[in-house]
């Protein structure tokens, strides 16, 4: 079962919760508190999507969402490039409040030298560029209030599976208000996207472990989510998923490889 498949099935039946949420009777003492899944997809196109207008990619499943719920035409993330757009979702602040401007640096790209609070003096500055970036923080602060830590506040469960790439081990999501962390750490992209996840230059995904070698990673990621729904189906949770994909290094099946390879080349 390929993953835009997965995705498909996985919305439906966080969907069908919240319908039926909205629907309860009006009598009902106590109405159930509607679940919450967030799929936050990096360095993803607008017109990466066949509902958006792609002639190249192929995402029928997601078309399908589309058709039958509500499509955004003029909607923009806070930026367009991970880190701050990951520190506006989970505070609702724009990326210079937070002061996130810029992508955060993982361990293993020297993003310690350093962690504790401080700022680099001089953060990647080219000289030869009219624009520079300005010191940034190496994470999103635990000061700041998360959606997971507003909602705990009335009775959800919290996950988060994928891309955190917010900051190192002491600001890692369970730090921020998530009851469970899966695949999240400080890694901006995955070291290879086929099990066991892993890389001389970086080592394995801390917080992952190797299921079934070979397997791709957004397909476990999302058999994770899946479980999860399915566990906590009974009580409201919310559930922000960042798979690692389509960022870079670019890695996808080889089935999928050979299909588009196959195609008549666009634009895209």
């Amino acid at each position: 079962m390929n993953w835009n498949r997965k995705i498909y099935q996985l919305a439906m039946a966080v969907g069908c919760s919240i319908f039926l949420s909205a629907t309860a009777p009006k009598t009902s003492p106590a109405p159930q508190k509607p679940n919450v899944l967030v799929i936050f997809v990096d360095d993803l196109g607008w017109a990466d999507l066949s509902s958006y207008g792609s002639t190249f990619y192929e995402t029928p499943n997601l078309d399908r969402l589309a058709a039958s719920g509500v499509r955004f035409t003029d909607a923009y993330a806070a930026a367009a490039i991970c880190s701050p757009s990951r520190s506006a979702l989970m505070t609702g602040k724009y990326p210079a409040r937070t002061g996130i401007t810029d992508w955060i640096r993982a361990r293993f790209q020297n993003g310690a030298v350093e962690f504790g609070g401080k700022n680099k003096a001089e953060y990647e500055r080219d000289l030869t560029q009219k624009l520079a970036c300005p010191p940034i923080p190496f994470e999103l602060p635990l000061a700041e209030k998360t959606t997971a830590e507003y909602l705990k506040e009335q009775g959800y469960f919290t996950a988060y599976i994928g891309k955190w790439h917010l900051g190192t081990d002491d600001f890692y999501p369970e730090k921020q208000g998530f009851d469970v962390n899966i695949g999240g750490s400080d890694f901006g992209q995955p070291p290879s996207y086929f099990d066991p996840y892993t890389a001389p230059n970086t080592g394995p995904i801390p917080t992952l472990k190797p299921r079934k070698t070979g397997e791709y990673l957004t397909d476990r990621e999302t058999d994770e989510v899946i479980n999860l729904v399915r566990t906590h189906k009974n009580k409201p949770f919310y559930i922000n998923y960042a798979p690692y994909a389509v960022h870079t290094p670019l890695g996808g099946k080889p089935e999928l490889i050979e299909k588009y390879t196959a195609k008549t080349p666009t634009t895209q």
